[in-house]
């Protein structure tokens, strides 16, 4: 592996099932993946998760190209708060994924939009020789109904996502000051899950201590097709973070995915397009303003 190839690893426990989403959207254009789990089926809170033989099976199946490497270990210290649990996987992961290249580190339920125009943007933009940290703007998949997605789609958050010296100290962050945003958005599906699912997130998550939990899973149970365009301001750590909610009209993830991969491209194009005016095109050249006051000055006579 050179140094400017991709690996890519996944921490999975009890959300394993969404990463049947995400690992289509890399496999392809990634030499390396691994897949951290817990080996005795416990979160970092040391409660037990359980993961079917089936799974595991889908996995194989799915690797035809022999790329994943299943990576389990005792991943929960009783003695260590639930951040200082996630912080350590992190860093046993990264050992694991082995030195050189970029280390791209997601969970189960995060998707690249367009997993091909991140790597481009690597190879074409970045130094691997000097350390630094690439962030990915977040947009957050909130709520879900019969019939759609509760959506921020203003990229409020830059998270970590990729490392070329991946020694962590708090979850995704490193000591490295030296960051860069790459302008490849990532979909995480973080709160639109069902209630059962949204309680153990609560309790296992690695920050379930820095907020006032029941208090906000009562906020994101009320939201709906006609709470969502009243509430502001959602984000459970941010004061001002996931100012609004979003509703995109379709039922399966791959297609939300493909929508706002579109919007994203349209976005772009507008914005090369405005970068790409000059001067001119606002302010007409002398010689037209000239010409423009002369028609005018014989016109009145």
């Amino acid at each position: 592996m050179t140094n400017s190839e991709i690996k890519v690893g996944y921490l999975i426990s009890y959300d394993y099932e969404y990463i049947k989403n995400s690992l289509p959207l890399i496999y392809d254009d990634v030499e390396y993946i691994a897949i951290a789990v817990d080996i005795n089926r416990r979160t970092w809170i040391g409660k037990p998760f359980e993961i079917p033989e089936e799974f595991f099976q889908w996995l194989k199946d799915f690797d035809t190209q022999k790329k994943i490497h299943l990576y389990e270990d005792d991943f929960c210290d009783l003695n260590l708060t639930s951040m200082q649990c996630e912080t350590r996987e992190r860093n046993m992961l990264s050992q694991f994924m082995g030195e050189g290249g970029w280390h791209v580190q997601i969970d189960a339920d995060e998707y690249f939009i367009d997993f091909k125009s991140f790597k481009e943007y690597i190879s074409k933009h970045m130094n691997y020789d000097v350390e630094q940290v690439l962030l990915a703007p977040f947009y957050t998949i909130y709520k879900e109904d019969d019939n759609g997605f509760y959506v921020v789609k203003e990229a409020e958050e830059y998270v970590p996502v990729a490392f070329n010296n991946p020694k962590f100290i708090r979850a995704r962050y490193t000591e490295c000051k030296n960051t860069h945003v790459v302008p490849s958005p990532i979909l995480h599906q973080s709160w639109a899950k069902d209630v059962e699912q949204i309680k153990k997130k609560i309790e296992n998550w690695g920050h379930k201590d820095d907020f006032d939990t029941e208090k906000y899973f009562q906020l994101w149970n009320f939201v709906d097709s006609y709470t969502y365009k009243h509430l502001k301001n959602l984000h459970p750590l941010a004061e001002n973070g996931w100012r609004s909610l979003e509703y995109v009209q379709t039922t399966q993830i791959p297609e939300l995915i493909e929508i706002l991969k579109k919007e994203e491209a349209e976005k772009m194009l507008v914005e090369q397009e405005q970068q790409e005016l000059k001067p001119s095109d606002f302010i007409p050249p002398i010689h037209y303003r000239i010409k423009r006051f002369l028609k005018r000055k014989f016109r009145l006579k």
